[in-house]
């Protein structure tokens, strides 16, 4: 029997797609000013599936407070398990 971790919401099965992969911090700048954002392949590619349709399953890591990077996959009803790390994934 499989774990309900792992069963889509409602309980209707396995996940179309389960993405593993880094959810990163990216920062960008513009105007002369820094900007902060959610970032990285995974959250890009599960995104991209959920618009398509497909239930979808991040796997990721985060460091400790950057909980609010997945807050983009959440609302569009991604399901994340992350685990905590030392660090974000930062890119620049």
């Amino acid at each position: 029997m499989l774990s309900s971790a792992y069963a889509t919401p409602g309980g209707r099965g396995l996940f179309d797609f389960c993405v593993v992969g880094h959810v990163t911090r990216d920062i960008v700048y513009s105007g002369g000013r820094r900007h902060e954002m959610p970032g990285g392949s995974a959250l890009y590619t599960s995104l991209a599936l959920r618009y398509l349709g497909a239930s979808v399953a991040v796997v990721t890591c985060l460091g400790r407070g950057d909980e609010h990077l997945l807050q983009p996959l959440r609302a569009a009803g991604v399901v994340v398990r992350a685990t905590p790390a030392s660090a974000t994934t930062t890119s620049l």
